[in-house]
């Protein structure tokens, strides 16, 4: 944790496992929580992340978020659930490809034992049924271009989050409010600024080196100044 109490947790992208297992096995000593993206053919590439040994070199983290970025991630998680599930995973949701039935889509999974998050994209729309805050313990803001590593930063992912937060926030009770992509020294001051909670990055940490990446936001967080 750092002032103004934003917790940062690494990404990792799923398409490619030998770059998959390097990675990980990099940031194990430095952090014990991950976030993982994964992808289906939506996204013109593939994930082995569906494999049976997806989890197995995760076994250093303590929090693992993995990001759904699938056509139908209902039908993803029903069908690989045996080996999907692991105990105190949450997984992250794009709401608008939730489709009919989330309800009863949402209770199964539930009764399934996964516990869920959801996000949304800069371009989705922010309703949302009172109803559903019930299943979700995390809402996540895309504030870059989803399924595309090194995308520029997009100010209407921090800007949804603001929204969000100011039409619910008192439906928002045990949730966490996150923000993924498009950190770095030109935009921090954007994100510490923002009611996020939890920021996920990538592209920061791989570019500056995980040491060398710590050592910058531990700089960065000294010299923030909140807005007034």
């Amino acid at each position: 944790m750092m002032e103004p109490a934003k917790t940062i947790i690494p990404a990792v992208l799923s398409y490619s496992k030998q770059d998959y297992i390097s990675w990980v096995s990099e940031l194990k000593n430095y952090f014990k929580s991950v976030h993982i993206d994964v992808i289906d053919s939506s996204y013109d590439k593939e994930s082995w992340f569906d494999s049976f040994s997806a989890f197995k070199y995760l076994e250093d983290f303590n929090n693992i978020i993995v990001h759904l970025m699938v056509l139908d991630p209902f039908e993803f998680l029903f069908n690989k659930s045996s080996h999907l599930k692991k105990e105190g995973a949450l997984y992250i949701l794009k709401y608008s490809s939730l489709g009919d039935m989330v309800k009863d889509k949402l209770n199964r999974l539930r009764a399934l034992g996964f516990k869920l998050g959801v996000f949304f994209n800069p371009e989705d729309s922010l309703e949302i049924p009172l109803e559903h805050f019930q299943y979700f313990k995390e809402f996540m803001f895309m504030s870059v271009t989803p399924g595309r590593a090194g995308s520029d930063f997009n100010q209407k992912g921090l800007d949804n989050l603001k929204a969000f937060k100011q039409k619910y926030d008192k439906f928002l009770l045990d949730t966490t409010l996150s923000v993924d992509g498009g950190f770095n020294e030109l935009t921090f001051k954007s994100f510490f600024n923002s009611p996020a909670e939890v920021i996920y990055t990538n592209s920061f940490l791989k570019s500056n080196g995980v040491k060398e990446a710590l050592n910058k936001l531990s700089i960065l967080a000294n010299q923030y100044k909140p807005e007034e």
